[in-house]
């Protein structure tokens, strides 16, 4: 942002697309080297190694959900205070949120270590695919610090809009990501264990740079230690504030915990086979719903930053405008994902019966992925505005529902017809999660001034 008056002045709209756009270009490019991640394991090593991928996905998913907790948790604080002139606090906010992260990161790197067998198997981690997991595993939990630091330190960049500079480094961690990818696995024939270097070395080319960013004084939070004061009331708050997003990874991360465990429960001849279609679909998936996280990011950093200077209106509009960007890009993947799928998971593997299920799989999970996103800015509204407890609920509730009819699905049916659960969770939670953001809202409504305070009725959209 070249001015941040215009966080608080200029039109909702021009000022959420210019925060939006970085981020979800951004975001989507570094998730790129996640499925080029998949596409050199199954292409280059074979199926199971992917497997062996799957099975530690969750643990993946459990790293990242403690980065973007303490993330999210900071870059909303962050941007209350950026939105109230209190620069110094948000930058005390900052230093405290990067010390916590990292005293928490090296303690579950200790502990992940030491029980890394253990946690494989407990993960349905079979004889056949246990060396590939455990290759894969090794690095990324040795290396776990760096990971967690620097999705910390690009919600920093985002908290205070600068988006620009938070893209110019996703973009260059990801192109070095896929060269690493293929000088490690395709030239040095390093096997899966290359692909997990290549996603560390790749997260500390962000990190070096994120930090000589904060120290260049270009930006509000220069991380300087001068008058600096721990307090954990500041990390309580954090983790307040993060904790929604935490167990909407954690739950994820759950999610398919229990669809790997029920594929290797169900002694199906294809249950490796299936384990590979479903960790292909869930790379996928991961990579397509990062514009939706991207754009639950810039409604969060939008309505946190009005939210602090007072402008309650703007934030309720930069939620309409954030709906209405991720119902336009939701509606037009699924369509194209749709007339695709073929194409794309060929990509993978040329394994006809793979591609087949696979298939099959997906057909059931995209059609949700329009209710999906709703909820997600949803959930990233209420977190902006300090109303966790209702963020929370809304995210249990999805794990609840989820698990609940993964497993009576694979009890009343098959293993091969779990894939419904998905849609039929992402439909009910959000007419769930609809209900009562309206209701939450009217009640505002008639209840406080909250709308009405320090700002015209007439907001520009």
């Amino acid at each position: 942002m070249k001015n941040n008056n215009e966080m608080v002045n200029k039109s909702i709209f021009t000022v959420y697309m210019k925060l939006s756009f970085p981020i979800i270009f951004g975001m989507s490019i570094q998730g790129l080297y996640g499925l080029f991640d998949a596409i050199f394991i199954t292409r280059y090593i074979g199926t199971y190694a992917m497997a062996g991928f799957s099975i530690f996905f969750p643990v993946l998913l459990i790293i990242s959900a403690i980065g973007v907790m303490f993330g999210t948790g900071t870059a909303v604080l962050v941007s209350r205070h950026l939105g109230a002139s209190n620069n110094g606090d948000a930058n005390q906010v900052a230093i405290i949120s990067l010390i916590s992260g990292l005293i928490i990161s090296l303690f579950l790197t200790l502990v992940g270590l030491i029980n890394l067998d253990s946690i494989l198997y407990a993960l349905g981690a079979t004889e056949d695919i246990i060396s590939y997991a455990y290759d894969y595993a090794y690095p990324l939990i040795l290396c776990m610090p760096i990971l967690i630091i620097t999705i910390i330190a690009g919600d920093l960049l985002r908290a205070e809009g600068k988006t620009k500079q938070m893209f110019a480094i996703m973009l260059t961690a990801s192109v070095a990501n896929i060269v690493f990818d293929a000088l490690f696995i395709v030239v040095l024939k390093m096997g899966i264990g290359g692909a997990a270097i290549a996603t560390i070395v790749a997260n500390l080319i962000a990190l070096i740079w994120a930090f000589l960013l904060f120290r260049s004084h270009h930006t509000a939070i220069n991380l300087s230690l001068i008058n600096f004061n721990f307090k954990i009331s500041i990390v309580i708050s954090v983790l307040i504030l993060g904790i929604p997003t935490l167990i909407s990874n954690l739950s994820y991360g759950a999610i398919i915990f229990l669809v790997n465990s029920l594929i290797k429960e169900s002694g199906l001849d294809n249950a490796g086979s299936l384990l590979s279609a479903y960790g292909i679909i869930f790379r996928i998936l991961s990579f397509l719903i990062l514009p939706l996280i991207a754009m639950m990011a810039a409604l969060q950093t939008l309505s946190s930053y009005n939210f602090g200077a007072g402008k309650y209106l703007r934030s309720l509009s930069a939620l309409k405008v954030a709906c209405l960007i991720s119902c336009i890009y939701s509606i037009i993947l699924t369509l194209s994902m749709f007339l695709s799928f073929d194409l794309v998971f060929k990509i993978f593997t040329d394994d006809p019966s793979l591609i087949k299920e696979t298939t099959d799989i997906a057909s059931s999970i995209f059609i949700g992925l329009a209710f999906l996103g709703l909820t997600l800015i949803f959930i990233g509204f209420f977190q902006s505005i300090g109303e966790v407890k209702y963020a929370t609920f809304i995210v249990l509730s999805k794990l609840f529902v989820q698990l609940v009819l993964l497993w009576f699905i694979y009890k009343m049916f098959s293993v091969e017809n779990m894939a419904l659960s998905f849609v039929i969770t992402d439909i009910s939670v959000f007419v769930l999660s609809l209900i009562y953001l309206r209701n939450k809202i009217n009640k505002w409504r008639r209840n406080t001034n909250i709308f009405l305070e320090n700002e015209n009725r007439n907001v520009a959209l």
